[in-house]
């Protein structure tokens, strides 16, 4: 990875020199980490430095957001869920690009792909610590309450369009209930995650009991 990431030149080893000043060699000169942390002869190659210098750069291409947000806590924390649940995904997938046998962090530690694993481990903590979080404040809860919103809503929607439409003053009154009745078990189905919308959309009979097919077994 070190090698396909792109040279900064105006990133200097700023160490401190014997003359006083700043060393203005290239970040990471004389090393395996090329544009980060200190260069060669100011200690760029030991393990301290190496894993400061690989640190640093995995945090910089790491995704972030920035800015600000008016944002309510529950919700924060479920953006806190997703995003490590983000980062622990792109580094668990630069790991294992880098070293799918596990054999270089193995054998050094102080490599880069080594500081990777090690924030990925990291990061699956987080992950594990804001989704159990979560789980306490009643996230998934809140979730299925604003399922079943959409639901009122897309049904309120349903019978609006009804009464607008010139079909609407043929049906009898047994007739539209059960055309709402009908739609009911549809949006029944799709809010339990049915996988093909369509398919499950047939499973449903005139009197909005299931279908069974020739062929299947019956549930």
């Amino acid at each position: 990875m070190g090698n396909r990431r792109r040279y900064v030149p105006d990133r200097r080893c700023n160490a401190r020199a014997r003359s006083g000043g700043r060393c203005q060699k290239p970040a990471g000169w004389g090393t395996d980490h090329v544009g980060w942390g200190v260069c060669r002869l100011h200690g760029g190659s030991t393990r301290t430095a190496r894993v400061g210098a690989h640190r640093q750069a995995v945090l910089a291409e790491m995704p972030t957001m920035g800015g600000e947000l008016d944002i309510a806590a529950i919700d924060a924390l479920q953006l806190c869920v997703g995003r490590e649940a983000g980062r622990s995904a792109f580094l668990r997938t630069m790991v294992e690009a880098i070293d799918p046998d596990g054999a270089q962090r193995l054998s050094d530690p102080g490599s880069e792909v080594a500081q990777l694993a090690h924030l990925e481990a990291q990061s699956t903590e987080r992950l594990a610590r804001f989704s159990k979080m979560a789980i306490d404040a009643g996230v998934d809860e809140r979730r299925v309450r604003l399922v079943e919103r959409q639901a009122q809503a897309l049904a309120h929607a349903f019978t609006t369009a009804l009464d607008q439409h010139p079909i609407a003053a043929e049906m009898t009154v047994s007739q539209r209930a059960e055309l709402v009745r009908l739609f009911a078990a549809q949006l029944a189905l799709l809010e339990a995650g049915a996988g093909d919308v369509e398919g499950q959309a047939r499973e449903v009979g005139p009197h909005g009991r299931p279908i069974r097919r020739a062929g299947h077994d019956a549930p």
